[in-house]
């Protein structure tokens, strides 16, 4: 059985909010497993947290949290608070849950229903989406390689890869 911490941070969500919900309460488990969802929103300043407060309402298998970061736009220190909110999202996580898999999953993304099961049939220690977008390898910032160099919008991996497989 999984017990899945699924955290996501949010922004300025409001366009795109409800169909991750969606996306999230359409997640299939395999039977026995759970699933808590973690988000959190800082700065916004279109309705998100609003949003989120009437979501954990509803649903109580969703964590909610503010944390206000301020402008990030400056490249120096960009990292260094996207690091800051990605561990305060972390500490939501209550440390006496038996939590045996954390997913973090970009709120603004999609994913298939069955993302969950998939990714649990892999006995491997870290798994992380590779992410297209108009043909090119989304994730320039985030993904580096062992010795700390940045990936290129086309990645290091087969430009065959077809969507929603596994590589």
């Amino acid at each position: 059985m999984a017990n899945v911490a699924i955290c996501s941070l949010v922004r300025d969500g409001i366009a795109y909010i409800e169909s991750y919900r969606r996306q999230f309460e359409s997640l299939v488990l395999n039977e026995g497993d759970r699933l808590h969802l973690f988000i959190l929103e800082g700065d916004s300043c279109d309705g998100t947290w609003d949003y989120l407060v009437q979501w954990a309402a509803e649903d109580v298998r969703v964590t909610i949290a503010k944390e206000d970061v301020g402008d990030a736009t400056a490249i120096e220190n960009r990292a260094e608070r996207w690091a800051r909110i990605g561990n305060s999202c972390l500490d939501l996580i209550p440390k006496e849950m038996d939590y045996s898999h954390v997913l973090w999953i970009e709120a603004d993304l999609c994913f298939p229903p069955e993302l969950l099961r998939r990714l649990l049939l892999h006995n491997v220690d870290i798994i992380a989406p590779i992410i297209w977008l108009g043909g090119v390898f989304y994730d320039t910032w985030g993904f580096r390689e062992i010795n700390g160099k940045r990936w290129s919008n086309r990645g290091p991996c087969d430009l065959d890869y077809t969507p929603m497989s596994l590589i």
